[in-house]
């Protein structure tokens, strides 16, 4: 879907022919809805939709704000996103992957996040290890190690 919604996305008929859900939540605005792919953006997993509201203009942007960027070299991506002079830094709230810049005239549109969906129910098991939970369970063991050792 991402990849045909890049290749068609000015084109008006197939942008009408896409499915329409109205929620009451959203109502003043132009919104719609992106698959997520990867595991970049935490909580978020792959089979997840994330809802955006259309960016008419880029300096509309806000600084560490969340957005879906249909970019003309990532194609779409969903980012944490910064200014840095005249370009942009897309953050992925995932440590595990590096941000990186992008310019102006490589943003085909930007939609601000709104909400999200999930259709799979969540696991706890599912985080990643560098997790508040994860570094927790680190910690505990730690403790465990140090308290033997003392008795």
């Amino acid at each position: 879907m991402a990849g045909t919604f890049l290749r068609w996305y000015s084109d008006p008929e197939f942008i009408e022919s896409l499915q329409h859900i109205a929620l009451p939540f959203l109502r003043n605005g132009k919104y719609r809805a992106f698959p997520i792919e990867g595991r970049s953006m935490p909580p978020f997993q792959e089979g997840s939709f994330i809802v955006g509201e259309y960016v008419e203009h880029l300096e509309h942007i806000k600084d560490g704000q969340t957005y879906i960027m249909l970019t003309k070299n990532d194609g779409i991506v969903y980012k944490r996103i910064y200014r840095k002079g005249k370009k942009f830094t897309f953050h992925s709230d995932n440590p595990d992957f590096e941000p990186y810049e992008v310019t102006p005239s490589q943003i085909l549109e930007a939609w601000k996040f709104a909400c999200g969906f999930t259709l799979n129910e969540f696991e706890p098991d599912d985080l990643p290890p560098d997790t508040i939970k994860g570094l927790l369970m680190d910690l505990k063991k730690e403790v465990g190690t140090i308290t033997k050792k003392l008795q």
